[in-house]
């Protein structure tokens, strides 16, 4: 860390000053310049905010010392309780990181609408619906709840589900969000959320059974009495605006059933 060394004489300070400031033994200190030992998190941010850059800098993997790295008191003590926990918590809490991160990045991905001030919070299911072979849902699925731009149409749903497959594309692809009615029955032609033995999909309802969109699949075929409806869909947060053209080419497809 012969980075520390310069900042430390840029301050005009001496080993000892250093070693008194941070409460520690001149020895650790002086073995830090040398680079045989290396400060713990919590010491580099006090180091780092106290030579006001930022700790790549003081690692001596980055040259920019532009970057002020003042750091809340809460954040800290997250550094604290983390650096505490054994391999076993620590792989817990990274778990969990990942899985809130994936939804937050899902979020955004829905709306950058969030920067409009006209927000209404609805219940989230991720990708729980399948548009292809089917996936299991609701029992063991986590609810959330997103922001999403406070329209007519978006009052009217209980709920918005992730699209998960290509069954219903061009209309919905893998990776969108649509809204449902909850409703236990929906007219022939509609499109809904569907579950045959305990699998859910998004598809349209036939005369036959399930169809698809998407031509490359095949239609499901399944007596009316082995379909459970979840709930009508009646659009989608991703793309609102292709919304209108649903009906007239879902109609279109209806009579290849």
């Amino acid at each position: 860390m012969n980075n520390l060394r310069v900042l430390r004489k840029l301050k005009d300070m001496t080993q000892d000053n250093m070693a008194k400031l941070f409460n520690i033994n001149r020895t650790t200190y002086g073995k830090w310049e040398q680079g045989l030992h290396t400060p713990d998190t919590e010491m580099l941010v006090e180091l780092a905010n106290y030579f006001n850059v930022t700790i790549d800098y003081l690692l001596g993997v980055s040259n920019n010392t532009q970057t002020n790295v003042q750091v809340k008191h809460d954040y800290l003590e997250l550094i604290k309780k983390y650096d505490a926990l054994d391999p076993h918590g620590k792989e817990l809490v990274n778990l969990i990181i990942d899985k809130e991160t994936e939804r937050v990045k899902e979020a955004e991905k829905i709306i950058p609408i969030q920067k409009k001030s006209n927000m209404y919070s609805i219940p989230y299911y991720g990708k729980a619906v399948s548009a292809g072979t089917g996936e299991y849902l609701f029992d063991d699925m986590i609810k959330s709840n997103i922001p999403v731009l406070d329209t007519e149409l978006v009052r009217k749903a209980d709920l918005a589900i992730g699209v998960n497959g290509d069954s219903m594309s061009p209309l919905y692809d893998d990776g969108d969000i649509v809204l449902v009615k909850k409703q236990e029955s929906v007219n022939l032609g509609e499109m809904g959320v569907f579950i045959i033995n305990n699998e859910s999909y998004i598809k349209i309802l036939g005369k036959d059974g399930l169809i698809s969109f998407n031509p490359a699949y095949d239609d499901i075929i399944a007596k009316e009495s082995d379909i459970s409806c979840i709930g009508k869909v009646i659009g989608s947060v991703t793309n609102p605006d292709e919304d209108a053209k649903i009906k007239d080419e879902i109609d279109d497809i209806v009579p290849r059933n």
